[in-house]
Order: structure tokens, then sequence, then C-alpha cells
């Protein structure tokens, strides 16, 4: 197999006899633990063959996110994988790779482009800094002290609130302060204690209790105007997070319950 784009495969599963060999003649025997990690630049000819049941996270690292981080987290212009398979389980890239592994199989509601992306800048910045060259100049992110201003956090919370129901994405909200998606992230956080994520769903889930007590819309439309994909998606993430479901919240007097 030739690689199209870089590509980051993550183990879920023990591999005890894992074969592989990258851009190379050269077939290396392994045993493979979960959360063993393989970075295969674009370009480079791959051949792996294991004997036993796998599950794995394959992901192609997109070249656009790659290079704006490099660029702006990194302040660098260029780079190179340290390509084949990690010497040792790689915990942190497991951990996160098991999330995104979560959210792109979920069948229970909309997919969140904001999480994936927050999920994918996470994990590819953790793979720059520990299996890069980046990572072996010993460059680290560049910091960006203080947060966001007050007037870039109204910015991105005003439009958070004027778009609830849209599947937003972290390029989107980053391009509002004229930042990185990496320094988006780490900037939001230290503004708010939380990440954009969790923000927009308490934003979405505070104006669905609003609209629940104080108008007559079904759950359903309720739902569908805070960007939830049902009322039962919406009952679900309400009693998680907020620990109260809809049917707890003091209705106007004959609504339906759907």
């Amino acid at each position: 197999m030739t690689a199209r784009a870089d590509i980051a495969l993550v183990m879920f599963t023990p591999q005890p006899k894992r074969t592989i060999a990258l851009a190379s003649d050269h077939r290396t025997s392994l045993f493979a633990p979960v959360g063993h990690l393989e970075l295969v630049p674009a370009g480079a000819d791959l051949f792996a063959k294991w004997g036993s049941f796998k599950e794995n996270l394959f992901v192609a690292l997109e070249p656009a996110r790659v290079r704006n981080l490099v660029s702006a987290d990194f302040d660098s212009d260029k780079f190179e994988w340290n390509g084949g398979p990690s010497a040792t389980a790689d915990e942190s890239a497991l951990a996160i790779a098991r999330l995104i592994a979560a959210e792109t199989s979920t069948s229970d509601g909309r997919k969140s482009q904001l999480y994936l992306d927050s999920l994918m800048t996470a994990l590819t910045i953790h793979l720059l800094r520990r299996h890069s060259s980046i990572a072996q100049s010993h460059s680290s992110p560049t910091i960006m002290r203080g947060g966001l201003t007050p007037q870039l956090l109204r910015r991105v919370d005003e439009h958070m609130r004027s778009h609830l129901a849209d599947n937003l994405s972290l390029t989107e909200l980053a391009e509002l302060c004229s930042l990185s998606a990496g320094h988006f992230l780490r900037a939001f956080r230290q503004s708010t204690g939380e990440t954009p994520y969790r923000y927009l769903m308490l934003l979405r889930l505070r104006q669905a209790t609003l609209l629940i007590a104080t108008t007559r819309l079904s759950l359903r439309t309720i739902a569908e105007m805070t960007g939830f994909s049902s009322h039962s998606h919406l009952s679900s993430t309400m009693n998680r997070v907020l620990n109260y479901t809809p049917r707890q919240i003091e209705r106007p007097k004959g609504m339906p319950e759907n």
C-alpha cells in the first residue's frame, strides 16, 4: 500500500505477531501492544501482516491542518514524521484515539464536528511533539498567554449562540479570532475553563431548558432549534450533563410530551 496522505494507526487490541515494512523491503516482526502507534508519511510504501483479530484507529492527517499547526504552533516551516512503529505504547495517543473512535461510531444523535475537530487537533499536536523532527529539535508550541481578550471571547460566544443548531467546526471558531486551531483551543480553555465543545453544549442545554420552561414548543422542535438530533438525544444529554431531564422541568400547562 502507498499512503496518499500522512497516516496514523493506533492499536486498540494487542497483536502478538505483527509484521511490517515501511518504505523498505526489510520486514520486521514484533509484538504490538495496546497503544502501539504507527506513522506512515504520505507517499511511503507500507506492508503490514497480522495473524489475529485486531481493532485500531486508522486516520489520515489532513495536510492543511498539519501545515497550519506546524507553522502557527511550532513556528516552523517544515518537519518530517518519524515513520514506522513506536517502541512502546503511546498512552496519550491511545486515549485520544479512543475518544475519536467513540464519536465516529456513535449512533445516538448527530456527530459533533467541533468535538471531532478538537480531538484531531489534539492528536496531531501530540504526534508532532512526540513523533516528528520537531520533537527531535526540542521545539515546543508557541504559548499564548492570557487567553482570549474579552472582545474575542464575546465574538465567539455570540457566534455560538447565533448558530446553536449548526454543526460548528473548530476552524470556523478559530478564524473568528484569527488564530490557529491549536492556539484557539488553549486560549479558549484558559479564558472559560471549558473546551469549545463543552461550552457550546452547555449553551445549547441552557437554551433548551429556557425554551422548555417558557414556551409551548414541542420537545422535538426545541431539540432541533438547539442542535440536538431528536428529543431523546436532548433528554439523554441533559440528564448526563445537568442531572435532570425535560420531564423534570415545569412546562406551561397542556403541553405535549414530544
